[in-house]
Protein backbone atom coordinates (compact mmCIF):
# COMPACT_ATOMS: atom_id res chain seq x y z
CA UNK A 1 0.00 0.00 0.00
CA UNK A 2 2.91 2.65 0.69
CA UNK A 3 4.62 2.15 -2.43
CA UNK A 4 1.16 2.60 -4.32
CA UNK A 5 0.60 5.49 -2.41
CA UNK A 6 4.37 6.61 -3.64
CA UNK A 7 3.56 6.05 -7.04
CA UNK A 8 0.08 7.60 -7.47
CA UNK A 9 2.57 10.54 -5.90
CA UNK A 10 4.80 10.32 -8.38
CA UNK A 11 2.38 10.77 -10.89
CA UNK A 12 0.97 13.37 -10.07
CA UNK A 13 4.09 15.52 -8.57
CA UNK A 14 6.98 16.00 -10.51
CA UNK A 15 10.48 14.41 -9.15
CA UNK A 16 12.16 17.10 -9.32
CA UNK A 17 14.16 19.28 -6.62
CA UNK A 18 12.04 22.02 -5.56
CA UNK A 19 14.84 24.39 -5.62
CA UNK A 20 16.92 23.58 -8.69
CA UNK A 21 14.50 21.68 -10.90
CA UNK A 22 17.35 18.46 -11.68
CA UNK A 23 16.24 15.02 -10.38
CA UNK A 24 15.76 14.76 -6.95
CA UNK A 25 17.36 11.98 -4.81
CA UNK A 26 14.77 9.09 -3.72
CA UNK A 27 15.62 9.30 -0.13
CA UNK A 28 14.85 13.34 0.00
CA UNK A 29 12.18 12.74 -2.50
CA UNK A 30 11.62 16.80 -3.21
CA UNK A 31 15.32 17.50 -3.06
CA UNK A 32 18.45 16.52 -4.92
CA UNK A 33 21.42 15.85 -2.62
CA UNK A 34 23.26 19.36 -3.62
CA UNK A 35 20.08 21.25 -2.21
CA UNK A 36 19.61 18.75 1.35
CA UNK A 37 23.51 19.56 1.98
CA UNK A 38 22.70 23.33 1.23
CA UNK A 39 19.92 23.25 3.63
CA UNK A 40 22.12 21.39 5.60
CA UNK A 41 25.02 24.54 6.38
CA UNK A 42 21.91 26.85 7.39
CA UNK A 43 21.85 25.36 10.67
CA UNK A 44 22.56 27.14 13.58
CA UNK A 45 21.13 26.48 16.94
CA UNK A 46 20.16 30.05 18.29
CA UNK A 47 18.80 30.60 21.77
CA UNK A 48 17.63 34.34 22.42
CA UNK A 49 16.29 34.32 26.34
CA UNK A 50 13.37 31.56 26.40
CA UNK A 51 13.54 31.03 22.30
CA UNK A 52 15.60 28.90 20.44
CA UNK A 53 15.32 28.87 16.43
CA UNK A 54 17.47 26.79 14.39
CA UNK A 55 16.84 28.43 10.19
CA UNK A 56 16.72 31.96 9.33
CA UNK A 57 13.59 32.61 7.63
CA UNK A 58 14.76 32.89 4.33
CA UNK A 59 13.72 32.39 0.57
CA UNK A 60 14.90 28.80 0.90
CA UNK A 61 13.22 27.65 4.40
CA UNK A 62 10.30 30.02 3.34
CA UNK A 63 9.95 28.04 -0.38
CA UNK A 64 10.61 24.40 1.48
CA UNK A 65 7.57 25.07 4.55
CA UNK A 66 5.42 26.28 1.57
CA UNK A 67 6.22 23.58 -0.08
CA UNK A 68 5.16 21.39 3.23
CA UNK A 69 2.00 23.54 4.29
CA UNK A 70 0.50 25.00 0.81
CA UNK A 71 1.11 21.99 -1.43
CA UNK A 72 0.55 18.97 0.71
CA UNK A 73 3.81 17.56 0.13
CA UNK A 74 3.96 15.53 3.83
CA UNK A 75 7.01 14.05 2.95
CA UNK A 76 8.48 17.44 3.84
CA UNK A 77 7.97 16.75 7.56
CA UNK A 78 10.67 13.86 7.36
CA UNK A 79 12.80 16.27 6.17
CA UNK A 80 12.54 18.78 8.05
CA UNK A 81 12.40 16.76 11.31
CA UNK A 82 15.87 14.66 10.04
CA UNK A 83 17.76 18.64 9.69
CA UNK A 84 16.30 19.81 13.09
CA UNK A 85 15.37 16.28 15.20
CA UNK A 86 18.41 16.31 16.52
CA UNK A 87 18.80 20.13 17.94
CA UNK A 88 15.12 19.69 19.27
CA UNK A 89 15.87 16.38 21.16
CA UNK A 90 19.09 17.90 22.56
CA UNK A 91 16.69 21.28 23.78
CA UNK A 92 14.11 18.66 25.26
CA UNK A 93 16.97 17.12 27.14
CA UNK A 94 18.82 20.20 28.51
CA UNK A 95 16.06 22.08 29.73
CA UNK A 96 14.25 19.58 31.25
CA UNK A 97 10.78 19.45 29.27
CA UNK A 98 7.97 18.25 30.85
CA UNK A 99 5.18 19.06 28.31
CA UNK A 100 5.96 19.35 24.09
CA UNK A 101 3.11 21.67 22.73
CA UNK A 102 2.88 22.33 18.87
CA UNK A 103 0.66 25.26 17.88
CA UNK A 104 -2.22 24.35 16.76
CA UNK A 105 -3.50 25.64 13.20
CA UNK A 106 -6.62 27.11 12.03
CA UNK A 107 -9.86 24.56 12.13
CA UNK A 108 -10.60 25.43 8.70
CA UNK A 109 -7.26 25.09 6.99
CA UNK A 110 -6.57 21.53 9.14
CA UNK A 111 -9.80 20.62 7.40
CA UNK A 112 -8.65 21.64 3.97
CA UNK A 113 -4.77 20.65 5.16
CA UNK A 114 -5.64 17.28 6.94
CA UNK A 115 -2.82 17.47 8.96
CA UNK A 116 -0.52 19.83 11.50
CA UNK A 117 2.76 20.08 10.38
CA UNK A 118 4.52 20.53 13.11
CA UNK A 119 2.42 17.41 14.52
CA UNK A 120 3.38 15.77 11.35
CA UNK A 121 7.38 16.60 12.45
CA UNK A 122 6.70 15.88 16.37
CA UNK A 123 5.39 12.04 15.21
CA UNK A 124 7.89 11.52 12.94
CA UNK A 125 10.72 12.14 15.49
CA UNK A 126 8.20 10.27 18.25
CA UNK A 127 8.56 12.81 20.07
CA UNK A 128 5.63 13.19 22.84
CA UNK A 129 3.03 16.00 23.16
CA UNK A 130 -0.09 17.55 24.33
CA UNK A 131 -2.66 19.36 21.89
CA UNK A 132 -4.09 22.49 22.75
CA UNK A 133 -7.47 23.55 20.35
CA UNK A 134 -8.16 26.24 18.30
CA UNK A 135 -11.31 27.64 18.52
CA UNK A 136 -11.49 30.69 16.46
CA UNK A 137 -10.92 30.72 12.93
CA UNK A 138 -8.73 33.46 11.90
CA UNK A 139 -6.76 35.14 8.96
CA UNK A 140 -3.64 34.37 7.93
CA UNK A 141 -1.34 35.97 9.67
CA UNK A 142 1.26 36.78 6.88
CA UNK A 143 -1.52 38.80 5.31
CA UNK A 144 -1.67 41.35 8.43
CA UNK A 145 1.63 43.75 8.51
CA UNK A 146 0.38 45.33 11.15
CA UNK A 147 1.19 43.93 14.83
CA UNK A 148 -2.28 45.54 16.50
CA UNK A 149 -4.06 43.37 13.77
CA UNK A 150 -2.14 40.39 14.21
CA UNK A 151 -2.83 40.50 18.01
CA UNK A 152 -6.54 40.95 17.46
CA UNK A 153 -6.40 38.25 14.81
CA UNK A 154 -5.28 35.79 16.93
CA UNK A 155 -7.02 37.07 20.45
CA UNK A 156 -9.25 34.39 22.23
CA UNK A 157 -8.35 31.56 19.49
CA UNK A 158 -6.88 29.17 21.87
CA UNK A 159 -8.47 26.70 24.97
CA UNK A 160 -6.57 24.54 27.14
CA UNK A 161 -7.22 22.56 29.94
CA UNK A 162 -3.71 20.96 30.52
CA UNK A 163 -2.07 20.43 33.76
CA UNK A 164 0.59 22.84 33.81
CA UNK A 165 1.11 23.64 37.31
CA UNK A 166 4.89 22.92 37.84
CA UNK A 167 5.76 21.86 34.56
CA UNK A 168 8.38 23.07 32.37
CA UNK A 169 6.60 23.30 28.87
CA UNK A 170 8.16 24.08 25.76
CA UNK A 171 5.63 25.25 22.70
CA UNK A 172 7.04 24.56 19.46
CA UNK A 173 5.97 26.10 15.89
CA UNK A 174 7.37 26.36 12.59
CA UNK A 175 8.08 29.68 11.99
CA UNK A 176 8.04 32.80 14.35
CA UNK A 177 7.52 36.31 12.99
CA UNK A 178 6.66 39.09 15.25
CA UNK A 179 5.52 36.23 18.16
CA UNK A 180 1.82 37.06 18.40
CA UNK A 181 0.49 33.57 18.03
CA UNK A 182 2.76 32.28 20.35
CA UNK A 183 1.75 34.67 23.58
CA UNK A 184 -1.68 34.73 22.74
CA UNK A 185 -1.15 30.34 23.17
CA UNK A 186 1.32 30.87 26.37
CA UNK A 187 -1.08 33.46 28.00
CA UNK A 188 -3.89 30.25 27.79
CA UNK A 189 -1.48 27.85 28.74
CA UNK A 190 -0.24 29.96 32.46
CA UNK A 191 -4.19 30.47 32.85
CA UNK A 192 -4.66 26.47 33.16
CA UNK A 193 -2.08 26.83 36.13
CA UNK A 194 1.62 27.73 37.34
CA UNK A 195 4.04 26.36 34.99
CA UNK A 196 7.82 26.80 36.08
CA UNK A 197 8.57 27.96 32.91
CA UNK A 198 7.40 28.42 29.11
CA UNK A 199 10.52 28.45 26.25
CA UNK A 200 9.51 28.42 22.88
CA UNK A 201 11.33 26.43 19.74
CA UNK A 202 10.68 27.31 16.02
CA UNK A 203 12.05 25.64 12.81
CA UNK A 204 12.52 29.62 11.44
CA UNK A 205 12.51 33.18 12.63
CA UNK A 206 11.79 36.03 10.51
CA UNK A 207 13.99 39.20 10.45
CA UNK A 208 11.60 40.69 12.68
CA UNK A 209 11.34 38.01 15.25
CA UNK A 210 15.68 38.41 15.16
CA UNK A 211 15.86 42.33 14.90
CA UNK A 212 13.43 42.68 17.66
CA UNK A 213 14.81 39.93 19.57
CA UNK A 214 11.41 38.60 20.35
CA UNK A 215 10.46 36.69 23.29
CA UNK A 216 7.80 35.20 25.58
Amino acid sequence: MKSLNLNIRDFFFSNNCIFCCEKSEKKYRYLCHKCYRRLERKISLRNSGNFYYIFDYDRDIKKLIGFFKLQNRRYISQILGDLTGKYLKEIIKYEKIDIVVPVPINIKRKRERGFNQVEDILEYLKIPYESVKRIKNTRPMHQLLDEDLRKENIKNSFESSLKVHGKIILVIDDIVTTGSTIRELTKILKSCGEPKKILVFSLAAAKTAVNNKVSF
